[in-house]
This record gives structure tokens, sequence and C-alpha cells, in this order.
């Protein structure tokens, strides 16, 4: 009965992580180009104020497509594996590289940022977010941005301003790192469900079985495929997570010999504009060294608190 209490919790979790995002992501996404705009006026508000530089001479193609190219069985023993290693710590230091892209007819936009997060489990993390020289700014760009598990604090530097949220209200926890959002809404409830002497290989697999029957996961029709494909010169083996009637694509490249999970892709379109966000990791610490202070923010001297302050690279 727990297993499959902790199936529908585990499809519920991940349909909540990909599917209500889409709306989160395209208000933020819409925030980082620095576009105000309705959703439901997107696409025609980018078009209109989007600067226009970086622009293709040739058309984009509009077609994201959420069908799978995987065709092999499905490896779940690679899977248990990737997710028990998420598992066996409860706290992490993850260095990663982040692409943000958006393309649209003639148009394509790029945005390149270095992340630095530490995560413990379930709720407190510290990320330090730096977006690299764009056309929008010829230096880079940080923040710090610091959970407790009740607030959250954004601070930017070279503005000497920060503000104060709740978790509830933050939309942006993405720009901390795919895996470091992904560790903080499963490991801790996963965690919690087996005693530690339970956490093996046989009882993970046996929850993605039952995770994958569940109604909570098959309630959007979505499909999990996985096959094995070479990625500038790598083998990797990828697991795609496609909602086809939310055009939402998300795809986990795993080294199919260690286990340890190296890039993270989020794709999602809306009407005629395509935005892929790709997380690649470069390093990821289990249990690493955290001071007292790692997630508390006491506002800098000269520091003025403002209302809100949103994540942008200009």
């Amino acid at each position: 009965m727990r297993s499959l209490s902790l199936a529908g919790q585990a499809g519920k979790m991940m349909n909540t992580l990909l599917l209500q995002s889409n709306m989160n992501f395209l208000q933020t996404v819409v925030t980082i180009f620095g576009v105000t705009a309705t959703i439901s006026g997107v696409c025609s508000t980018v078009y209109a104020q989007l600067p226009q530089i970086e622009q293709a001479q040739t058309s984009y193609p509009l077609k994201q497509e959420t069908g799978s190219q995987l065709e092999e069985k499905l490896d779940l023993s690679l899977l248990a594996n990737t997710v028990t290693n998420f598992l066996r710590s409860e706290s992490y230091q993850t260095q990663s590289e982040m692409e943000i892209s958006m393309t649209a007819p003639g148009l394509s936009l790029k945005y390149l940022v270095e992340i630095e997060t530490f995560t413990q489990a379930p709720d407190k993390f510290r990320s330090e977010i730096t977006f690299l020289p764009s056309f929008e700014s010829s230096t880079p760009v940080n923040y710090t941005v610091v959970a407790d598990g009740s607030q959250i604090w954004i601070y930017r530097p070279d503005l000497q301003q920060y503000a104060v949220t709740n978790s509830a209200d933050f939309s942006e926890m993405f720009l901390t790192g795919f895996s470091s959002l992904i560790f903080l809404e499963f490991s801790a409830s996963i965690r919690e469900s087996f005693p530690e002497a339970e956490i093996t290989h046989e009882n993970i697999v046996d929850l993605i079985e039952v995770t994958l029957k569940s109604n909570d996961f098959q309630s959007n029709d979505p499909n999990l495929n996985g096959g094995k494909q070479i990625v500038q010169d790598k083998e990797y083996y990828i697991y795609e997570y496609t909602v086809p009637e939310e055009e939402l694509l998300f795809k986990a490249f795993v080294d199919p010999e260690t286990a340890i999970l190296n890039q993270l892709q989020f794709a999602l379109k809306d009407e005629e504009s395509n935005f892929v966000f790709t997380e690649q990791i470069v390093q990821r610490i289990a249990n690493p060294l955290i001071n007292a202070d790692t997630f508390n923010f006491s506002p800098p001297q000269g520091a003025i608190m403002v209302e809100s302050l949103s994540i942008r690279p200009f």
C-alpha cells in the first residue's frame, strides 16, 4: 500500500513540476527577455518589443518535436541507479552552466548562465547565479539567492538591492539549476517514505514501475522513453519525458557506465515560439562542507530592500 501511495505522490510531483511550471517558465522567460506581456499575447508582443539582434537570415523550424525518437526498451535499472544517487545525500554542491534560448520566425536569442548552488533537503538552498555578458550587458550580472526553508532572499550586488519573498511566490527556482530543483522537489519526499535500510536499487525499480502505471502519472497522457545516443562524441543514455498536448519535452542525459546525471533539458512551445533551457552539470559534490550561515542572508552594509527583484541578465 505504501508503494502505491508513494507512486501516486511521485507521479503527481512529476506532473506538477513539469506541467504547472509551463506557465511559470513562460512568465519568467518573458521577464528575462525584457518583455511586458500577458502569456496569451506573448508571441505578438515578443515580436514587437524584443531587440532585433542576432536575427537569422532564414526562418527557424517552428515545430517542437515532442514525440520521442528513442526506440530502445526503457532501462529502468539505470534510471533507478540515477535516482538512488540522488537519495544518498541530504545535501549537494552543484556547479552548472545553463543556456536559455528562444527561437521564433527570423529571430534567435540566447543567454548563458553560470550557477553554483548548495542544497539541503527538504527546502534550503543558496545559489550564486551569474549571467555572462550578452548583447544587453557588456559585464556579468550576478545574483545571490538564499532560502532558509520559509523565506527566500534575492540580492543583486551591483544595484545594492535585495528583496524577500516566500517559496510559493518564487517562480524563478529553475535558475538555481534543474538538478537542484529536482533534488529539492523529489528526494526529501521519497526518502521520508522509505526507512534508510529500505532504500535499495530493487525498491527504487519497483517504485518507478508502479509510478509509470499510476493514474497521476498517466493523467496527462505523458510518454517516457529512453535510448543511447552519441552527443558531442560522448555516449549517453537519454530519458525523454514528453507531454504532447502541452508541448513539453524534458530530457535527462545519463552516463550509462556510472549512472551519473550530466545534463538536463526542458523545452516548451507557445504558439510560434520555442523556448529551450539546457543545464550542463559541471560538478556535483555530495555532502559538501556547509557553514552555519550558508542558508541565512544578512543584507550587506548599504544594501536597500525593494518590494521585488526579478532575476534577469541586464
